[in-house]
């Protein structure tokens, strides 16, 4: 008889992200207020609710004093070649190019100390204000070229407004990317093509050599923007990784001096209940097997997220094949895909959920093997356990195989997310993530 379409069945569960598996066990440096970046916001909400985007944070702050520091250039700039024009080479400038140039120098001031205050932040972002910079500069500089002589483009001093263009190049490259910066950059040298061309420049050995300045100029600034941008990152993310070391070294002293001291507190218990003579013996071996079997848990969570610290994820998973192997399942462990580990917190959860999957292999699939393939992802990790046991429909079993409870709800804790597929006689795949 042809297999029904109900022999295979998708369970998938998107979740959010509230607690840790224990609230005394979170971390401060993950739970903890978070500062508000200054530069543009991470584009991942999963990796700021994981803690990852700090990196980004720091680096948006860096970025945001860089491009204070190339719009403050750009208010200076221009008013010292004009100073520099007027004063060694007398160069006649109209006044209604002075009055434009006041005007829009106004505007960047105020931009500027708007910036620095913490204010236009959506105005920054926004792709329209970027057109009308862009508008702007290139405006000044043809009403700048069409004030000068014919054939006088390219001699020295005389283009009053070109150093604005540094800024501009500097500034956009700062808060927009590579990519912005380079299509300025492409514009700037496409604007000053068409400015000689206008003016008449001549292009005798002088004209060329300061044609070829200014361009180099133009490229300096943006790979300047590029070099800090690179590094801002670089420092950030060391920043945060030694930070991220100090913490939970921190918390896993913490973490273990609680254990030691809760673990020491329950065997005093335990003894003083056991030497009791009060005619209850099975009350109190009840009690004391409950306390025993609820202390073992509280201990088993500390050591898992000790392990997921120590070893990451990679190291958490070859532990429970370790595990696994002496209850008699042998796994089989693929990490040739993982290129680095998630934070603390996901690898823990995906850690305790590949072990409640592998735990309903050893008891329900009929099969004394199974597979963990544990992968990067471009925003986050997988990791999928596979068997080819018995299976089941997850439809008509929805206690049996525990992944509301056990599973689910831990990737639910750090944003992640649990998918099951199983067919009976076709065996059973978890698939689990958690982000970056």
């Amino acid at each position: 008889m042809a297999r029904s379409a109900r022999s295979r069945t998708w369970s998938s569960v998107t979740l959010h992200r509230p607690s840790r598996l224990t609230r005394q066990h979170q971390r401060p440096a993950e739970t903890g207020d978070q500062p508000a970046a200054a530069g543009p916001p991470s584009s991942s909400g999963r990796a700021s609710s994981t803690g990852l985007a700090s990196a980004d944070e720091l680096v948006g702050r860096t970025l945001s004093w860089f491009a204070v520091a190339a719009l403050a250039y750009r208010v200076a700039i221009t008013p010292i070649l004009v100073a520099g024009a007027l004063g060694n080479l007398r160069t006649d400038i109209r006044h209604s190019l002075l009055a434009g140039l006041a005007v829009v120098l106004t505007g960047d001031l105020v931009l500027l100390v708007g910036v620095i205050m913490g204010r236009f932040r959506g105005l920054l972002r926004s792709t329209a204000f970027l057109a009308v910079d862009l508008a702007v500069a290139a405006g000044l500089n043809l009403w700048a070229t069409s004030t000068l002589p014919h054939g006088t483009f390219l001699w020295t001093g005389r283009d009053i407004v070109w150093g604005y263009g540094l800024g501009v190049i500097s500034f956009w490259t700062a808060l927009r990317g590579a990519r912005t910066g380079a299509a300025i950059l492409a514009g700037g040298v496409a604007l000053h093509v068409l400015m000689a061309r206008l003016n008449h420049a001549v292009f005798d050995f002088d004209g060329r050599m300061t044609f070829v300045a200014r361009i180099a100029w133009l490229a300096l600034a943006f790979g300047l923007a590029l070099v800090i941008v690179a590094l801002a990152r670089q420092g950030a993310r060391a920043a945060v990784g030694e930070g991220l070391r100090a913490g939970r070294e921190g918390e896993r002293a913490r973490l273990l001096r609680e254990t030691h001291d809760t673990v020491l507190q329950t065997l005093e218990a335990i003894a003083l209940r056991a030497g009791a003579d009060d005619g209850m013996p099975a009350e109190r071996l009840r009690e004391i097997r409950a306390t025993a079997l609820q202390q073992a848990t509280e201990l088993r969570a500390v050591l898992r997220e000790d392990t997921a610290r120590q070893g990451g994820l990679t190291g958490g998973l070859h532990a429970l094949t370790e595990e696994f192997l002496r209850r008699g399942l042998h796994t089989e462990l693929v990490t040739g895909g993982l290129d680095r580990d998630p934070p603390p917190a996901v690898a823990a959860a995906l850690i305790g959920a590949t072990r409640e999957a592998l735990t309903n292999v050893a008891k329900h699939a009929g099969t004394g093997r199974a597979v963990v393939r544990a992968v990067s992802r471009p925003d986050g990790v997988e990791v999928i356990v596979r068997d080819h046991g018995r299976g089941f429909d997850p439809r008509a079993e929805h206690h049996g195989f525990g992944v509301e409870q056990s599973i689910t709800s831990r990737m639910h804790e750090v944003g992640g997310q649990a998918e099951l597929w199983s067919a009976p006689g076709r065996g059973t795949r978890v698939k689990l993530w958690g982000p970056r």
